[in-house]
């Protein structure tokens, strides 16, 4: 499932279950499979865009990439080496490879050090920049690269603005000098104006550094922003995988179409689904998203569709895929508010 070019990262069929307890005594009731036989590439160079709504099993797909999470089966190739086993040194170096930006940057920031001691963490970890005064060298300029004053440099997390530390998670991510970002929700937390400032230091590191990114969010229109390929995902399944234009030109998914007619200024007529994404614990039969869609027929709840080539790069996972028509060619690139 790749777009043409050299994968950095290959994912197949991977899976990752979580044991799910019930009750004071936590009594098993069975396994939750929040990434269910996930398969695609991310290209050298790139930015893929991983979206859905919260649940949909974006952030333990990231996880995973990044192998701060384990997966239960399938395979995770970086640079052509299986990394889903990966433990003692091979981790290590993956660490330093692939680093992610949390939505929250509090996750990487420790509220009770100076924000420069967090930047700077990775060096000591990793046992690097260990000369007089070259840590904090290093680290000032980092802070200097992502638009942060390096006089702030033993100032606290709370002293910033949520902007702010965002940067410093950004700055703390590419201490090391990775090959891959995966960026979680980054700019979720921030207003709009602020959004354009985070996305454009991202683009600028990217070129700078020839950094790969997948970028993870719920919101389509930033993703039509920045990335260069969506996949979109469903209670743990990619349910469309397909080159920017050509997903917002024409989604051949149902959902894909619902997520598109949703975004402010989008010119098709807004497509109604009923009812909310069903809990983790109750997965429907055949097509996850046969309950909510407006096509579904007796078949989607029988059988599940195979993600099968749909032309132009799409590759989609529905029996009844929409067509040009019912997609509304009126929606060109470009009509998604905020796409360059």
């Amino acid at each position: 499932m790749s777009a043409g070019g050299t994968p950095v990262i290959e994912v197949r069929n991977l899976v990752r279950r979580f044991p799910v307890a019930q009750g004071l005594l936590r009594r098993p009731l069975g396994t939750l499979a929040a990434v269910d036989d996930v398969s695609f590439d991310v290209i050298s160079g790139e930015t893929l865009g991983i979206v859905g709504e919260h649940g949909a099993g974006k952030s333990t797909t990231a996880r995973l990439l990044a192998r701060l999470l384990a997966p239960t089966s399938g395979e995770i190739r970086f640079q052509g080496r299986n990394i889903a086993a990966a433990r003692g040194a091979e981790l290590g170096q993956l660490r330093r490879d692939v680093q992610m930006i949390f939505a929250d940057p509090t996750s990487c920031l420790n509220p009770h050090r100076p924000v420069g001691a967090s930047i700077g963490e990775p060096y000591a970890i990793h046992a690097l920049h260990s000369g007089p005064g070259e840590r904090r060298r290093r680290v000032e300029g980092l802070m200097q690269r992502v638009g942060l004053d390096p006089a702030h440099h033993d100032r606290y997390p709370h002293e910033f603005s949520s902007a702010e530390r965002q940067r410093a998670g950004i700055a703390r991510a590419i201490a090391l000098e990775p090959k891959v970002l995966i960026a979680d929700e980054p700019v979720a937390a921030l207003d709009p104006s602020l959004q354009t400032q985070v996305l454009n230091l991202l683009r600028e590191l990217q070129r700078e550094r020839g950094l790969t990114l997948v970028f993870l969010t719920t919101d389509l229109a930033v993703a039509s922003q920045v990335c260069d390929r969506l996949a979109v995902m469903y209670l743990g399944k990619v349910l469309e995988l397909a080159p920017n234009e050509a997903l917002v030109v024409f989604p051949r998914h149902p959902y894909t179409g619902v997520l598109l007619s949703a975004v402010a200024g989008a010119p098709r007529k807004r497509e109604l689904i009923t009812g909310e994404m069903p809990g983790r614990g109750h997965v429907p039969s055949g097509c996850r998203f046969h309950p909510r869609c407006p096509k579904a027929e007796l078949m989607c709840s029988g059988h599940e569709p195979p993600l099968v080539d749909k032309g132009g790069g799409t590759v989609a996972a529905c029996h009844y895929p929409l067509t040009a028509e019912e997609s509304d060619s009126r929606l060109a690139a470009g009509a998604v508010e905020g796409t360059p």
